[in-house]
């Protein structure tokens, strides 16, 4: 299959049904992975780690059913951090705690773990949120078969919380042909001329962040006073920032990651961390 000049492998002859629809899971090497760079990144040693852990799950259960997104975490802690009259308890925490908290970088990274240990769940479709484990039953559904399985659904998930498979690298491969054909697109523009109102917001960024993570598509955010995004140039503003704008273009050697995408990888990675 040919997609904006490449070839896609896959061959639909040779699929079963279960092949068809995948998984919704990503396997077990590929979510320890996940967890290994993200541990990677926070850099924390385990009683610190649970420490930190800790003090984020218990802000986020207090956050109640909505929850909070990672910018909203980040600028709470930023408070909390920078006003010790209004955050005590911050000013008690080790300092390497406080570094992981007042980092985005780090913050996001923490996230995406306790999302991988169920200790926090993402949901929404405007904005990737997360929420505690008691109002992630407002945002989930629950299958008696199998195995009594509760998921949120995506776009691209069958009713027994499989992946669909030619859904997501159809996904993948439109959203990679779009930023093809119109390099320096912006994450506004890209949705709102090709997927609003039909494709929610956040299952858009979740396929382009994918799209990053496998080498294929390149990001730069920059402040909304800036005129263009500068390559190289060092920004720690982050997609979906309030304030920024988030331009995509094709990584240097796009065409061999994409002709290397298969059906079987797209369908194990629908989950959001």
């Amino acid at each position: 299959m040919m997609h904006f000049g490449v070839r896609v492998a896959k061959d639909d002859d040779d699929m079963g049904l279960a092949d068809q629809e995948g998984r919704s899971l990503p396997d077990k090497s590929g979510l320890e992975s996940i967890r290994d760079s993200a541990f990677g990144t926070i850099g924390l040693p385990s009683d610190k780690l649970e420490l930190v852990s800790s003090v984020v799950t218990e802000t986020v259960r207090q956050m109640g059913k909505l929850g909070a997104t990672p910018y909203e975490l980040e600028s709470l802690f930023a408070i909390l951090l920078r006003d010790k009259s209004s955050g005590k308890a911050m000013s008690l925490l080790p300092e390497r705690v406080q570094s992981v908290l007042g980092s985005r970088e780090k913050l996001r990274a923490l996230l995406r773990m306790l999302a991988i240990d169920k200790k926090l769940f993402v949901v929404g479709s405007g904005d990737i949120r997360y929420v505690a484990s008691d109002p992630y039953k407002y945002w989930s559904i629950e299958l008696d078969e199998p195995a009594n399985m509760t998921f949120v659904p995506h776009i691209g998930q069958s009713f027994n919380g499989s992946t669909i498979t030619r859904y997501t690298l159809g996904m993948m491969t439109s959203i990679a042909g779009h930023i093809f054909y119109n390099p320096g697109i912006s994450q506004a523009t890209l949705l709102r001329r090709h997927y609003a109102p039909f494709v929610p917001k956040a299952e858009v960024v979740h396929y382009l962040d994918k799209l990053i993570e496998l080498g294929i598509v390149d990001a730069e955010t920059v402040g909304i006073d800036s005129a263009a995004p500068s390559a190289g140039t060092a920004n720690h503003l982050q997609p979906g920032d309030p304030g920024a704008i988030t331009f995509y273009s094709m990584a240097d050697g796009y065409s061999s990651r994409v002709s290397g995408l298969s059906s079987s990888f797209a369908a194990t990675n629908i989950e959001r961390y």
